[in-house]
């Protein structure tokens, strides 16, 4: 969509506030996760043989499959 079409449409743009995102940042989501979730998972692979960044990358991909 061309910047013309997002002025002819100015809601298309504006954020919904009944959706989880604007009410909640993704910061504290993903810190929420982490807390709850990916440390267990994140020392898990450590204890399998993963380096940090092998393990973060896995983490990552995990991210990139759900969405």
């Amino acid at each position: 969509m061309t910047a013309v079409e997002n002025q002819a449409h100015p809601t298309r743009n504006t954020t919904d506030q009944n959706d989880q995102n604007y009410r909640e940042s993704l910061a504290d989501r993903f810190s929420k996760v982490f807390d709850n979730e990916w440390r267990s998972a994140f020392e898990g692979l450590q204890m399998g043989g993963c380096t940090g960044e092998k393990a973060i990358n896995e983490l990552c991909k995990l991210v990139k499959v759900s969405n």
